[in-house]
């Protein structure tokens, strides 16, 4: 018996040979913007780390929760760790389809209390959706029972680092997928970037895929008052393990609905020809003329045409 022959008796359950790693096995879970799941090639997958990050008031907890919604559609439960204690049931209202009593809310007291949490949930519950919101609001510890100024220099990061070393494997493992919401701020370095995240490099460097939300030039959309109703997040993929990075979508987020999928679905459909946008007001789908509100209106109530136009942005993209 030759010595590699034995180390692979030994090991079996651990290795796997290249041809039986395939991405079509992969399972994937909507972000509920065609454009975004088709930028990111495939939306976010079970098993993965995923990193949404921005400023303040982008939609970063909006999107999140859309892919809280998907995950129940797939009978998955979602633990949304509220570090921030800020979300509320409107938040949670203005999402359609979402399952509140499927939905379990977590409020942990310190940073090493919320890497427990996080480590016995993807350990212990195969295939659940973790959400912590946000990195930034982690509390080490030393601040919570101390002085906050004993806090240590990048404690944060420290606990960051920790808390993907301990969840990496059993995520992987057991299929679940932990979303990371983080916020971009100032630092006051002299030289350097201005502009960071909290947590350090640890979240990103093991993450599969990072996307940078911000507001976009033609970010506010109104109703036909003129009445500011909503904003377009402009969603860069910074990091992709499944498609080429550096492709953008903006996503239609509407207050108090979340993310427009009609008008999503409406703007890609006219930007590769689908529908066709040539008369001044008016715009054509199949042989009949429309308002841009009355196809909109169409799209939200029949939805033979909306899978019928879904089928042809496939193609398209395959």
């Amino acid at each position: 018996m030759t010595d590699e022959f034995k180390f692979e008796k030994k090991w079996k359950d651990k290795i796997i040979d290249g041809i039986s790693l395939k991405d079509d096995d992969l399972k994937t879970i909507s972000t509920s913007s065609v454009r975004l799941d088709l930028a990111l090639g495939r939306p976010f997958v079970e098993g993965s780390i995923v990193e949404l990050f921005g400023e303040n008031s982008v939609g970063k907890t909006t999107l999140a929760l859309e892919v809280a919604t998907n995950a129940q559609k797939l009978g998955k439960h979602v633990f949304f760790i509220d570090l921030e204690r800020k979300l509320r049931e409107a938040q949670l209202n203005m999402v359609a389809g979402l399952d509140k009593s499927k939905l379990s809310i977590v409020y942990p007291d310190t940073g090493e209390e919320t890497v427990d949490i996080m480590e016995e949930f993807v350990k212990g519950i195969p295939g659940c959706v973790v959400i912590l919101d946000s990195v930034s609001a982690l509390l080490p510890e030393v601040e919570d029972t101390e002085d906050a100024s004993k806090s240590l220099p990048a404690s944060i990061a420290r606990l960051c680092a920790k808390m993907i070393r301990k969840i990496t494997g059993p995520a992987a493992r057991n299929k679940c997928l932990v979303v990371f919401i983080n916020h971009i701020t100032s630092t006051l370095a002299m030289y350097g970037p201005k502009d960071t995240v909290k947590g350090g490099r640890a979240i990103g460097d093991r993450a599969s895929q990072r996307i940078h939300m911000s507001r976009a030039m033609s970010d506010l959309i109104q109703d036909g008052d003129g009445n500011i109703i909503g904003q377009r997040v402009k969603c860069k993929i910074i990091k992709n393990n499944m498609n080429r990075p550096f492709l953008t979508a903006e996503v239609p987020i509407i207050y108090g609905k979340g993310i427009y999928k009609e008008l999503d679905m409406f703007e890609l459909a006219k930007d590769v020809g689908i529908i066709d946008s040539s008369s001044k007001g008016w715009v054509k789908y199949g042989e009949k003329n429309y308002r841009a509100n009355e196809l909109l209106e169409v799209f939200s109530k029949d939805e033979s045409i909306r899978n019928e136009i879904m089928g042809k942005i496939k193609e398209l993209y395959t």
